[in-house]
């Protein structure tokens, strides 16, 4: 292993250097020591991420929290790939190593296998619908295999303060609200007749049959990784694994407006094919898609006020919203 001299080199020191952002330069020579890298290898970044930020290597990404506040957020994240390591699948990071020093960073510094691909948000407004399914295909038949992971020491975390999260989670009781309270409140707000609002009892009533399983908790197309061929070759960013139902793993309401603008008008269809897909490959009942859209299209419904500033181009008008679940009930 080889590791910096005193003299770190020009090309490093520049004042572009990304690794500089993150890392003093008296402390470069316990970094390269670490990570096993020389002065000649290259270290690139990302520092998109809200709750850390990111140093590449040739074979890592080296995690760190973006300050004080998602050091829990960072934890969460190493106990989620801890619970799925047993899963063996490839397309999860792998942890190399956590860094607890001082010497190195004020927080704890995570460092994982770096995956192949490029993100899919950089694809998915130009890619057809079809070749999206395909990637959703993907997706959900990773996630049937992650949903049957022991989550550990994650079944005691607190759920994350997150309002949208809140709502699903109280429509699929997940916060103790009964079925038919939470179908009359919503049935208030979107002025359903009754017969939709019965529905909508009957909707809820088998969705709440499903038991909890571990969530990656925040999929979307800036999460997952794809190869020139649209094959996924990683899912990425675990500080949002928690244990809650298994519908919440596809909330294209979460995507961002790339995948909004390309694919909206067809998102009941893409739903309902990622959960026939993923229920095959969990051994469930294929015809809850019907389920499974209905409950989407009503939770979109309820948030159009709350998406109306990103515009109706991309979210659609709020009849759209309601045509949709007129659809789907």
């Amino acid at each position: 292993m080889r590791t910096s001299s005193p003299r770190l080199s020009a090309r490093l020191l520049s004042k572009d250097a990304p690794v500089l952002a993150l890392i003093a330069p008296p402390r470069l020579a316990r970094f390269r020591e670490l990570a096993g890298i020389s002065e000649d290898d290259v270290i690139g970044a990302d520092f998109t991420g809200w709750s850390k930020l990111v140093l590449l290597t040739t074979d890592l990404a080296v995690l760190f929290p973006r300050d004080h506040t998602q050091v829990e957020a960072l934890e969460r994240e190493v106990e989620a790939l801890c619970a799925l390591e047993p899963v063996g699948l490839p397309e999860v990071p792998d942890i190399v190593a956590v860094w607890d020093d001082r010497a190195l960073s004020a927080h704890p510094v995570v460092a994982v296998r770096r995956l192949p691909g490029s993100m899919l948000d950089h694809v998915v407004e130009d890619i057809d619908s079809d070749a999206l399914a395909g990637v959703l295909d993907q997706v959900m038949t990773l996630a049937a295999r992650w949903h049957q992971a022991d989550p550990g020491v994650l079944a005691s975390r607190p759920r994350r303060a997150h309002p949208k999260q809140a709502r699903v989670d109280a429509l699929l009781a997940a916060e103790g609200t009964e079925l038919r309270d939470a179908a009359v409140e919503v049935a208030a707000r979107l002025g359903l007749p009754r017969p939709q609002q019965h529905r909508l009892e009957a909707v809820l009533e088998r969705a709440r049959a499903l038991e909890p399983v571990l969530v990656h908790g925040d999929l979307h197309e800036g999460q997952i990784l794809v190869d020139g061929d649209l094959r996924v070759t990683g899912i990425l960013d675990w500080q949002t694994a928690r244990v809650a139902h298994p519908f919440t793993e596809l909330d294209l309401g979460e995507w961002g407006t790339a995948a909004w603008r390309g694919h909206r008008p067809r998102f009941p269809q893409l739903r309902r094919r990622a959960w026939t897909t993923y229920a095959a490959a969990r051994g469930l009942d294929t015809d809850l898609e019907d389920v499974f859209e209905a409950f989407w299209s009503v939770v979109h419904a309820l948030r159009w006020p709350e998406s109306v500033h990103v515009g109706s181009a991309v979210t659609g008008t709020f009849d759209e919203a309601m045509d949709a679940v007129r659809a789907a009930l």
